[in-house]
């Protein structure tokens, strides 16, 4: 999700039960360090969901909302592997926040991010 007002940047604020945490349970959060930097104060924040359909009920609630009048990009991100895993090396960073374990969800993800259309029947 991309131009959140840097006063988001709080995972304990983004996942709870007001903000993202309403659309499902939110497993991780992580928030980029890049916009916050710069002139623009807005952030970009990575929010995995326990389960897929929870991800796509949030993005469709989401994308294309303004908030202090920006527009919000609500999409479904990609999988991130950590570099020592795919070298089947043993990661040291303990704040690494890349995956060290192959995601079988994402075989589920592909379908609902190539049809979302079943969200209308839904809502």
């Amino acid at each position: 999700m991309t131009g959140l007002p840097i006063e988001f940047d709080d995972p304990d604020l983004l996942g709870d039960s007001l903000h993202f945490g309403k659309y499902g349970t939110v497993e991780k959060i992580i928030i980029s360090s890049q916009g916050k930097h710069n002139r623009t104060a807005f952030i970009q924040v990575y929010i995995t969901y326990s389960k897929p359909i929870d991800a796509a009920f949030a993005i469709r609630a989401l994308d294309g909302i303004k908030i202090k009048g920006r527009e919000i990009t609500a999409t479904f991100g990609t999988t991130k592997y950590c570099t020592y895993f795919l070298k089947s090396i043993e990661c040291r960073n303990e704040r690494c926040f890349y995956l060290h374990a192959y995601d079988t969800k994402n075989e589920l993800m592909d379908g609902v991010k190539n049809n979302m259309d079943f969200l209308d029947e839904k809502s």
